[in-house]
């Protein structure tokens, strides 16, 4: 089994995994998803263009592409989901009810 740890702030991320990593679809695509999703794609656990995310923001998802590489940019979380084998949903906790 493989890992990757994240640091952030106030929160830690382990993220644990039995399998290559295939299609991961982000809800959100602000800071914490373009850390996660950097952090996937400079491992070598996954391909840019196999990310796949979500975000109201216009500014965040061109930020989010910027910064991870060659990623797809969903208009929807619905089509993050259709298209992804792991979902992480990466919004603060007080918006998670609303994704």
């Amino acid at each position: 089994m493989a890992a990757l740890r994240r640091e952030f702030r106030s929160f830690t991320v382990l993220v644990l995994w039995e399998k290559e990593l295939r299609k991961i679809g982000f809800l959100g695509a602000g800071q914490m998803a373009t850390a996660l999703a950097s952090g996937f794609v400079r491992a070598g656990l996954v391909a840019d263009h196999d990310i796949v995310a979500s975000d109201p923001s216009g500014e965040a998802k061109t930020r989010f592409r910027d910064t991870v590489g060659n990623v797809v940019l969903a208009d929807s979380n619905a089509d993050v989901a259709r298209n992804s084998e792991i979902l992480i949903i990466a919004v603060k906790p007080p918006q998670v009810a609303g994704v």
